[in-house]
């Protein structure tokens, strides 16, 4: 059995954090059925809210439950394909009735080089959808290639058929579907620019939340990222930047038991109130409210 997951509690971080173990240097990847990932896990390591360090695609062949992915629940069924992308927040509502595959990996793997032509619509969809429903016949030939491969991975040649049958996966599900929602814009996946963007909000958004200090960082105007970030969403840069601090705050208030002055603070914000102004304006709730909520609507799913 290969050790997969590595929990930790990152210190900067108010939600259990999982690592990717690095048994080799150039290729991340692991795979279990999802019997043998609960008999060899403790329970406590997937059914808490954690926070991932790599990506994950969790394939259900039968059966029926929840997932919960940030503050969403995802309904399972036969057929339903999780993508769970770096830094995402998830929990597993464990059923043992449920089987499938549960799948780590990491970017290394998954492109071939910077100049890969599938790079940006890949991450793009992994951004955007957390999940799909497929007839499980359309799906099933390349988790049974990649479980093939997996059991049997002794040579360069495993891998690429391992990252072949991977990204297939994820082409012909995930990303067409991204592709499909894209289909009123003029774009069928995000540009560099707005990636580079993106990923940069990620990184720096406790400390800055201001169009030009991004503008800054990658060298263009604030007229252009605005325009960039327009032409990829349809939303502005501040839009962009607010949502994601939106969606952290969500995270943090679903997934752990800190106070919402200490989430305040680790958000970057001076005063727990201008926290509850900033997430009243964009969300409509009070952090208090929107924390209940997600209480109870956990209790009653559970409940029944």
């Amino acid at each position: 059995m290969r050790s997969v997951l590595n929990g930790n509690v990152m210190s900067d971080d108010m939600i259990f954090g999982v690592e990717f173990p690095r048994s080799k240097a150039d290729f991340d990847f692991a795979m279990h059925t999802m019997q043998e990932f609960y008999d060899n896990y403790e329970r406590g390591l997937f059914t808490d809210p954690h926070r991932l360090f790599f990506n994950a695609i969790i394939y259900i062949t039968h059966g029926s439950g929840r997932h919960y992915v940030d503050h969403q629940v995802c309904h399972l069924k036969p057929g339903t394909i999780l993508f769970i992308s770096k830094y995402q927040a998830h929990r597993f509502d464990y059923n043992p009735s449920i089987r499938g595959y549960v799948i780590p990996f990491c970017d290394n793997i998954l492109f071939y080089g910077t100049d890969d032509p599938y790079k940006s619509r890949i991450r793009s969809a992994f951004e955007d959808i957390n999940f799909t429903h497929e007839r499980e016949e359309t799906c099933s030939f390349f988790f049974e290639q990649l479980w093939l491969e997996y059991t049997q991975l002794d040579s360069q040649l495993s891998e690429e058929v391992i990252r072949n049958s991977l990204r297939a996966i994820i082409l012909k599900t995930l990303v067409r579907q991204h592709q499909s929602s894209l289909k009123s814009n003029s774009h069928s996946h995000y540009s560099s620019d707005y990636c580079k963007f993106h990923k940069l909000i990620k990184a720096h958004f406790v400390y800055t939340r201001t169009v030009e200090k991004y503008a800054s960082m990658m060298g263009i105007t604030t007229k252009k990222l605005n325009q960039i970030a327009k032409e990829n969403t349809g939303k502005t840069g501040k839009d962009l930047i607010n949502s994601y601090a939106i969606l952290e705050s969500k995270r943090l208030l679903a997934y752990s038991q800190d106070p919402i002055a200490s989430i305040a603070q680790k958000l970057g914000f001076s005063e727990p109130t201008n926290l509850t102004k900033f997430f009243k304006k964009h969300s409509g709730l009070t952090p208090k409210e929107f924390r209940n909520l997600c209480l109870y609507q956990n209790s009653k799913t559970a409940g029944g």
